[in-house]
């Protein structure tokens, strides 16, 4: 057994780190003679430390939100600590988080060098044991931020990790079959054993009273005395992929294949088995309900309930749209911790849903929309809005009640009241003034809100299957459907009187709209794709034009011609936004990335990065002084624009 002290190599991470973030911070004021260029200082931070997400982005003013719960890149699995205050994520790209539980928040991350995160387990507290592809185990210290010993591989990669509390011992299994025991005091291997006839061992077990240990090897469920490693059970059983022992550690359950699980008596070796059909994948296991019931996560999204004695199915419930990767018991009684792709979410296991946007992501961010004045933020969330404060850049208010995103207005007078509409139908009128709210509903089908106030003070435009309408908030709040010549799911932009609008059901076809009666005034095919976003430039009619290629044009509806395009670049573009005097525009990427086109020029401006996944929503404040961008990371960015046009004028 060998050991490797990490500590000088850890300082030197450090240090570089320092410099890097001295240097953004040094180069964002920077003026262009230096030939430094804040973006790709930035982006070098990034590569020398790519566990900090920097969290105001060059040119922006501030990020809003939090990426709470959220991971960098794919998660592959999930550990708890022993008093379950404390998460640990181990990624596909060989990356450690610890997550602190109450508040969401990544308060330590490692990255293995050359390998990926295979398996993991907390020794106590502080202190993560985390095993590699490359077969190495790192002891990692959270509260020094270091790497404390480094236990080398034996020539084959770790499958497993587990712990004997009591008797301080890290229990390693490898994918050969190979166990090993190292004492945590020694951090020597005292005892070592291959297990079964070459199969994989996919998974190791303690039971609660540390008497016994479990694993998964290849067809076999084996049953081992941790004192010395002898075997003291075997059954087959179909391939299984994770274990637990119950409360009592009387019973082990195992699953995995394709929807079998089992149920091994430890004493008699009797063991029964069961499924939840043919093509579902189980990814974990836990007894739950003072072992009366085997609670068990599949990668369709479902938790299944399973009677402990009779094996029977009692029910299943869906609560995640991915698979589920990994199920772990949380601080309160009835709820855990479920993990599905980059994100983790705390459930009610007794009713199978998330609980509360507080303790949760709020997934993505569906709209923006700044209040008239620019000094107001309202975001539109998967499932509720929140109300910002733009200078002082502090959250206002929230309510939620919302199903399958929401629209908000933009450019709303901040003295009278909001309509905030979901695509469900679910609509809610709130006055920012008195804070008070009023439910209702659009009717069946799918809606969206798009501008408040369109016509006249209290009225809000929006689009659903039978046409446009007008909604009149308020008690005796009702729906004028104002045109049904234009049928099915809405794409409409607004111009600058608010009396006409560009209107596209998602194809080719668009029409100009008068919206004092609802007629439609013309009716041109758009070039190049179908058309996924449109926005007015100003009162004249013309319009921007995002494809679903990512290519955007600026069209004329008059004289139905292209006057400029804008060539993909990069990733896929998936929103655009507009300033008011169709100077600017920019376009949300699908690789997080943001771009400014300045359309009096005719050329790229400025390419602006700050979020770790896709933008979903884009806007301009009235005056164009200020960009909002929303995220798939749950966050929202507000952009300087005199900042980014100035340094636009230098190059």
């Amino acid at each position: 057994m060998c050991e490797v002290e990490d500590s000088r190599d850890t300082k030197k991470t450090r240090i570089a780190t320092l410099l890097l973030v001295a240097l953004v911070a040094a180069c964002r004021d920077a003026p262009a003679e230096t030939g430094v260029d804040p973006l790709e200082a930035q982006r070098a931070l990034w590569r020398q430390c790519p566990l900090s997400v920097p969290t105001v982005p060059v040119n922006a003013l501030c990020r809003l939100g939090s990426m709470k719960y959220l991971d960098q890149h794919l998660v592959l699995s999930m550990v708890g600590s022993p008093d379950r205050k404390q998460l640990a994520t181990l990624n596909a790209d060989g990356t450690i988080r610890l997550w602190d539980a109450e508040s969401g928040s990544c308060v330590w991350a490692h990255r293995l060098e050359a390998a990926r995160a295979t398996a993991g387990v907390f020794l106590d507290t502080s202190r993560i044991a985390a095993g590699s592809s490359r077969g190495d185990v790192q002891i990692l210290d959270s509260r020094r931020s270091v790497v404390d010993k480094v236990i080398l591989s034996p020539g084959e990669a770790v499958s497993s990790l587990t712990v004997r509390v009591g008797e301080k011992e890290l229990i390693i299994g490898y994918w050969s079959g190979l166990i090993r025991v190292v004492s945590m005091d020694t951090w020597d291997v005292i005892r070592s054993r291959v297990v079964g006839d070459g199969g994989s061992l996919r998974s190791i077990c303690v039971s609660p009273d540390e008497a016994r240990l479990a694993a998964a090897v290849g067809d076999d469920l084996v049953l081992l005395d941790p004192k010395d490693l002898s075997e003291t059970c075997r059954r087959r059983v179909k391939i299984a992929s994770c274990l637990a022992f119950s409360s009592s550690s009387e019973l082990v359950a195992c699953s995995g294949g394709l929807g079998d699980l089992g149920i091994m008596k430890c004493e008699s070796g009797a063991i029964q088995t069961a499924s939840v059909g043919a093509t579902v994948q189980l990814t974990s296991v836990m007894f739950t309900d003072e072992d009366r019931t085997l609670r068990v996560a599949g990668f369709d999204g479902r938790l299944y309930d399973f009677d402990v004695k009779s094996l029977a199915m009692r029910h299943a419930s869906v609560v995640s749209s991915g698979g589920i990767l990994a199920l772990l018991p949380a601080t309160k009684s009835g709820f855990a911790w479920i993990c599905r792709g980059q994100r983790f979410d705390l459930i009610d296991l007794s009713t199978g849903t998330m609980v509360g946007p507080d303790l949760r992501n709020p997934s993505l961010v569906t709209s923006l929309g700044f209040s008239k004045d620019g000094k107001r933020l309202l975001t539109g969330f998967w499932d509720e809005v929140r109300l910002w404060d733009v200078s002082a850049k502090s959250e206002l208010a929230r309510f939620g009640g919302f199903r399958q995103g929401t629209t908000v207005p933009n450019g709303w007078p901040e003295s009278e009241s909001i309509l905030a509409v979901s695509g469900s139908g679910a609509c809610r009128t709130w006055s920012p003034l008195s804070r008070q709210s009023t439910e209702g509903s659009l009717g069946t089908g799918t809606w969206r809100l798009l501008a408040s106030n369109p016509l006249q003070p209290g009225l809000a435009l929006v689009a659903g299957e039978a046409g446009l309408g007008l909604h009149y908030p308020g008690e005796n709040s009702r729906l004028e459907l104002n045109s049904t010549a234009v049928p099915g799911p809405k794409l409409v932009s607004l111009d600058a009187s608010g009396t006409r609008a560009a209107v596209s059901e998602g194809g080719r076809t668009v029409r100009l709209v008068d919206l004092s009666n609802g007629s439609v005034v013309k009716s041109a095919q758009a070039p190049g794709e179908a058309v996924r976003s449109i926005q007015f430039l100003g009162t004249e009619n013309t319009v921007a034009l995002l494809a679903w290629n990512g290519v955007v044009r600026l069209w004329n509806l008059d004289s139905e011609t292209v006057q400029f395009t804008l060539d993909v670049r990069g990733s896929v573009r998936a929103c655009i936004a507009v300033t008011a005097d169709g100077q600017w525009i920019a376009s949300g990427c699908a690789n997080g990335s943001i771009e400014i086109w300045d359309l009096k020029e005719r050329r790229l401006a400025a390419t602006l990065e700050g979020h770790l996944d896709s933008v979903s929503s884009i806007a301009f404040d009235p005056g164009g002084t200020v960009l909002a961008s929303g995220s798939r990371d749950s966050t929202i960015v507000l952009w300087d624009m005199s900042r980014i046009a100035s340094d636009s004028r230098r190059k």
